[in-house]
C-alpha cells in the first residue's frame, strides 16, 4: 500500500549568530506514523521543531504540507494549518485554570453575545477533553499553576490533542519534543494510546525522547540527527540502541556505561550528613552521607519525593523531623540564601518558573545570587557587568518593591484613578459592582476600595453585590442604578468582564465618557476600551509572576528575611504582581505597590506611587 506524503521539509538551514543549528535538513512525513527523531543535546531537533511550528524561521530551505506550501507566520497559525506542539519548556499559563489553557486563544466557541464566556461550557467540555485521555484526576476549573508539573504536562498534551482531533477534513501533524520527561509509567502509558489512536486515524505523531528505549517502542520509523544534520534514517523495526547510537555519535556503544576504571574513590571525610529526615505525607527516614570528592545521585519516580529533599536540604522548605549536618556542624536552614551563604545550592526542576525571572536580563538573573558583589549601599551597581563605559546605577530595591500590586491594592488603585477623572475631581456617586462574595480577590478588591473612600470624602458610595463574577448580572445591576439616579459619576466593578458588560450598557445609554467605568484584570479588550475612551482604567497581572511569585517577596527570600515556608496560603495567594492601567499609561504602566511590615506580613499599607513609566 502507497503512503501519502503529509509533509516536506527541503534543505532547511538555521543560522544564528556565531552557530549554525540546522544544516541542510531534508525529511518526509506520512500520514499514519509515528515518526522518532533522536540526537544528541543541540543537534537540531528542538530547532527543526520550532520552524514547523513557526516559532522561528529557517534561513534558507522550504517546507510543504498536504503538497502546498507551507509557510507559518507563528504558532497559532501553524496550529490553524494543522500543526500542534507540546514544548519541552512547557507553554503552559499557571494563572489561568486548566479549561482556559486547554481552549487558550479558542475562547470564541463559548461567548455569548460576542462578550460572555460561558465559563460551564467551556469547563464541561474541557473535562471530556481530559477524560478522552483517560485523565480523571485533574479538575478543569483547577488553576494550573497548582498542578505539579506532570500533571501540567498532560494538560498540555490534552490541549494539543484537541487541537489535532478538531481537524475534521485534513490531517495533522503533532510534535512532542521530551513529553516523558517528567511522566511516570501510567500517563507514559496514556500518552503512547493517545499517540497511536492519533496514527490509527492517519495523523503523524513526530516524536522526540532521550530515551531511546521510548523511541524504539512506540515509533515506525526514525530519522538521526548530529551537529545539525540529517545523518540518517531507519526503519524502527531493523534498529537497536546501539545502531541507533552509532548513528548519532560516530562511533559503536560498548554498552559499558559504568566505567569502574573511569571512577574516583571518595575520600573519608563526610562533607553532608542526614539522619532519618522526614516529612509527613512526603517522605521518611531519609538518611545518607555525602564524601568529599563524591556524586550522590537521589532517585525515584515523579512524587517520590526527590525533589522535596532537595528542597529541604537548600531551605526551601522546612522538615518535620531528623538532622542535617554540614562538615560536622548541625544545620538547618531557614531560606535559600541561609543555605547559599554555606555552600549549599539547587538547580529548581521547574527552571523558568522557580530557577530565573525570565523579564530581566541574563546578567541581573546571574547576580541575584550575590548580590553584595554587584550592590553599594542596597543599590544595584551594573558595571560589574554591563559593557557600557559610562557607570550605570539602577535602584534594585526600586525593582524589586514598586511593581508588586495585589488584589487590595488594585481596588484602591482603580478607585484613586476613577475618582481623580471625574467632572468634579473626587466628588460623585460611585456604583460599587463588587461580584463574588465568597471569592477572597473581590473581597479585597472591595476593601481597597474602602480605602481609597476613606480619603475621598465627597465621593458617596453606592454598593450592590452581584452575587457572583456574571456579566449579565452586572449589566442588569447598573442598568437598574442608572434608572434610579441621573447623576452616577461612576461605576467601580470587579473585574473586566463585568466591566465591559457595563460599558456596553453605557454606549446603548450614550452615556459613555459621562460615567466612569473601571475594572480589574487587565483583558486585552479592556486595554482597547481604555485606548478607546470607554473605561478609565484596569490593573493588568503579569502570568509570569502571579500566585505568590512577586519580586518584593522573591527580594526578601533572597535575602534571608523569609522563609517560603513560612509563606501562608493566604500570603501566597493574596501577593500578585500586577500594574495599574489609565488612558495616560497604556504602554508604561503607572504601578501602585503596598509597602510590607516585616514584623507583621499581614498588615499592609497601600500608597500609590506616581510613576509614569517603567522601562524593562
Amino acid at each position: 500500500m502507497d503512503r501519502k506524503l503529509l509533509f516536506q521539509a527541503s534543505d532547511i538551514s538555521k543560522q544564528y549568530p556565531g552557530t549554525l543549528a540546522l544544516d541542510g535538513v531534508s525529511l518526509e512525513i506520512y500520514e499514519g506514523e509515528i515518526l522518532g527523531l533522536v540526537g544528541e543535546n543541540g543537534a537540531g531537533k528542538s530547532t527543526l521543531f520550532k520552524i514547523i511550528n513557526g516559532v522561528e524561521k529557517a534561513t534558507t530551505g522550504s517546507m510543504k504540507m498536504h503538497g502546498e506550501k507551507y509557510e507559518p507566520k507563528n504558532p497559532k497559525d501553524a496550529n490553524t494549518l494543522g500543526v500542534g506542539m507540546v514544548f519541552q519548556e512547557q507553554s503552559i499559563v499557571t494563572n489561568l485554570t486548566v479549561g482556559q489553557n486547554i481552549f487558550f486563544a479558542k475562547e470564541k466557541e463559548f461567548k455569548r453575545l460576542g462578550v460572555f464566556i460561558n465559563w460551564r461550557k467551556m469547563y464541561k467540555r474541557a473535562a471530556e477533553i481530559l477524560e478522552d485521555i483517560d485523565i480523571t484526576d485533574i479538575p478543569p476549573e483547577k488553576k494550573a499553576g497548582d498542578l505539579n508539573f506532570a500533571k501540567r504536562q498532560m494538560v498540555e498534551i490534552a490541549k494539543v490533542l484537541n487541537s489535532a482531533k478538531s481537524k475534521v477534513n485534513d490531517k495533522c501533524i503533532i510534535l512532542l519534543d521530551e513529553p516523558t520527561s517528567v511522566l511516570g509509567d501510567t500517563e507514559i502509558k496514556q500518552l503512547y494510546k493517545e499517540m497511536r489512536k492519533l496514527k490509527e486515524e492517519g495523523n503523524c505523531v513526530i516524536f522526540v525522547s532521550h530515551r531511546l528505549d521510548e523511541v524504539l517502542e512506540i515509533t515506525d520509523r526514525i530519522y538521526v540527527f548530529k551537529d545539525g544534520q540529517n545523518v540518517g534514517e531507519i526503519e524502527t523495526s531493523e534498529a537497536d540502541e546501539n545502531k541507533i547510537y552509532q548513528m548519532m555519535v560516530g562511533k559503536s556503544g560498548t554498552g559499558e556505561y559504568y566505567k569502574i576504571n573511569q571512577q574516583n574513590t571518595p575520600k573519608d571525610k563526610v562533607i553532608f550528613s542526614a539522619k532519618g529526615l522526614y516529612k509527613k505525607g512526603v517522605f521518611r527516614d531519609v538518611s545518607f552521607d555525602l564524601h568529599e570528592g563524591e556524586i550522590l545521585s537521589i532517585a525515584g519516580v515523579v512524587g517520590s519525593g526527590k525533589e522535596d529533599v532537595c528542597s529541604v536540604i537548600t531551605g526551601d522548605d522546612v522538615v518535620d523531623g531528623g538532622v542535617m549536618t554540614l562538615e560536622g556542624e548541625k544545620v538547618h536552614f531557614g531560606a535559600p540564601s541561609s543555605a547559599l551563604k554555606k555552600g549549599v545550592l539547587m538547580v529548581p526542576k521547574e527552571r523558568r518558573e522557580e530557577g530565573i525571572l525570565g523579564t530581566r536580563s541574563i546578567y541581573e538573573n546571574i547576580s541575584l545570587s550575590n548580590l553584595k558583589r554587584v550592590t553599594k549601599n542596597g543599590v544595584y551597581w551594573e558595571t560589574t557587568w554591563s559593557t557600557a563605559e559610562d557607570i550605570k546605577i539602577k535602584d534594585f530595591e526600586y525593582y524589586a518593591f514598586h511593581q508588586t500590586l495585589d488584589d487590595r491594592g488594585s481596588g484602591y488603585a482603580i478607585s484613586k484613578a476613577m475618582f481623580d477623572q471625574f467632572d468634579t475631581p473626587g466628588e460623585g456617586k460611585v456604583l460599587a459592582i463588587q461580584g463574588m462574595l465568597a471569592n477572597s480577590a473581590a473581597i479585597n478588591r472591595f476593601k481597597g476600595l474602602e480605602d481609597a473612600l476613606a480619603e475621598y470624602p465627597g465621593v458617596e458610595l453606592l454598593d450592590d453585590q452581584a452575587g457572583d463574577w456574571d456579566p449579565q448580572k452586572a449589566y442588569t445591576i447598573a442598568e437598574t442604578w442608572l434608572s434610579k439616579y441621573d447623576d452616577i459619576a461612576g461605576i467601580w466593578v470587579a473585574n473586566d468582564s463585568m466591566a465591559l458588560a457595563v460599558v456596553e450598557l453605557l454606549e446603548a445609554k450614550g452615556l459613555i465618557g459621562d460615567v466612569k467605568v473601571v475594572g480589574v484584570d487587565g483583558i486585552p479588550d479592556a486595554v482597547t476600551a481604555i485606548q478607546e475612551g470607554k473605561m478609565t482604567a484596569t490593573v493588568y497581572s503579569d502570568p509570569y509572576k502571579q500566585g505568590g511569585g512577586s519580586l518584593a517577596y522573591l527580594y526578601q527570600i533572597w535575602m534571608g528575611n523569609i522563609a517560603v515556608s513560612s509563606l501562608t496560603d493566604e500570603q501566597r495567594c493574596f501577593l500578585t504582581e500586577g500594574v495599574l492601567v489609565t488612558a495616560d499609561t497604556v504602554d508604561a504602566f503607572a504601578n501602585s505597590t503596598p509597602e510590607f511590615d516585616y514584623g507583621d506580613p499581614q498588615s499592609m499599607i497601600y500608597k500609590l506611587w506616581d510613576i509614569s513609566a517603567i522601562q524593562d
